[in-house]
């Protein structure tokens, strides 16, 4: 059974159907066919993903693909 875990919620992929995977893995996929995990969910962790972000230090915008991000 494999699980992905997006910050407050959890999607369990053997109940989610083949073609809604590529949806269910986006940010609104996630809350349609996830369910709320609390800090006290005991779950076993097999790979951990961090996103990360590049900033321009002149000026403290984002730079980089996004939909809020800024590039001058």
């Amino acid at each position: 059974m494999a699980i992905m875990v997006s910050c407050e919620y959890r999607c369990d992929r053997d109940h989610i159907s083949h073609t809604d995977m590529g949806f269910a893995c986006t940010s609104p996929g996630v809350k349609k066919y996830g369910r709320p995990v609390s800090l006290d969910d005991k779950l076993e962790v097999g790979l951990v993903i961090v996103g990360s972000v590049a900033v321009n230090p002149q000026n403290g915008c984002r730079i980089g693909k996004g939909e809020d991000a800024f590039v001058n």
